[in-house]
């Protein structure tokens, strides 16, 4: 009988974690595009924890997280970090445009209530 209760405890946990890693996975490709909650909870809590403007939370395409209430100017000192500026005229809603020499970079910003995240378009 013991056994039988083990085994039911285990199923259990399992199934529980298997629901929690759904959740999150979901819950981060929603919000910020990244298929991998373990890479974008790391960018969170380098953010909210650590201290930092704003982190890279994927290479390719490009997102990065900021704390919402200074996700503007981490934005624009991050894409002035790669050697673009930002071109206001060309902004619409949530997407801003960023040029160089060589070229533009179109970004989503998309501000919630604790994080703000902005990816390439």
């Amino acid at each position: 009988m013991t056994n039988s209760k083990s085994s039911k405890i285990l199923f259990a946990v399992m199934m529980t974690i298997l629901v929690l890693i759904t959740a999150l996975t979901v819950y981060s490709v929603q919000k910020l595009g990244v298929a991998n909650p373990l890479v974008s909870g790391w960018g969170l809590a380098r953010v909210a924890l650590a201290g930092n403007a704003y982190a890279c939370v994927q290479e390719e395409p490009m997102v990065y997280v900021a704390l919402a209430d200074s996700a503007e100017r981490s934005l624009i000192q991050a894409m002035k970090e790669r050697g673009y500026q930002c071109n206001p005229d060309l902004k619409q809603g949530s997407l801003w445009v960023f040029e160089d020499e060589n070229g533009r970079e179109v970004v989503r910003f998309s501000v919630g209530g604790y994080f703000a995240s902005w990816q390439e378009v």
